[in-house]
């Protein structure tokens, strides 16, 4: 039968910690280690925690967190793109390049944390600064091929209930009369 305990540990700085130990089996099975904690408290709570494990029939992992890869961010994430583009014409190249500075400066960080809005923030701020909506449309692709390279899933740059692009106001072409 499966048990869970705590046991007093002393410190060589003359304090003590808290061991839980527990058993997947019976008493013939090895005790194996829960983690040490400073106060009785954190050590009941994994405790608890372990014996819901084993309740479940479940091998608790006590291991050390394996730390996940941080995500680069977006002038990272943009030239591991841009070195993987062998395709590309130098006139595409030039343009991807300038797309990719406008949206620096506005989403700077991590591409796994730049949000659908944040990228609706980016059409807001580029259509204030006057630019043309080719020119907003053409950063906001540019930013989605780089963060569907990255490997972000959902693309927040291919969200389209957020990320809206301005309107056209064209001008009506006026045919010619039929006396030209």
């Amino acid at each position: 039968m499966a048990s869970v305990w705590i046991a007093r540990w002393p410190r060589k700085s003359g304090g003590q910690s808290y061991r839980v130990m527990f058993r997947v089996c019976g008493r013939e099975s090895m005790p194996r280690y829960g983690g040490a904690f400073p106060t009785m408290r954190e050590a009941k709570i994994r405790r608890d925690w372990i014996a819901g494990e084993l309740a479940g029939r479940r091998v608790p992992a006590t291991g050390p967190l394996v730390e996940s890869h941080a995500a680069p961010t977006l002038e990272q994430a943009y030239e591991a793109w841009r070195s993987s583009r062998v395709d590309v014409a130098e006139a595409t190249a030039t343009y991807q390049r300038s797309a990719i500075r406008r949206a620096a400066p506005l989403l700077g960080r991590r591409v796994d944390a730049i949000s659908p809005k944040d990228v609706a923030a980016l059409v807001g701020e580029l259509v204030a600064m006057g630019k043309a909506r080719e020119t907003v449309r053409k950063t906001v692709t540019v930013l989605a091929m780089v963060l569907d390279h990255a490997g972000v899933t959902p693309n927040p740059a291919r969200d389209r209930v957020h990320v809206r692009l301005p309107r056209e106001n064209r001008a009506e072409i006026q045919p010619p009369s039929a006396e030209h």
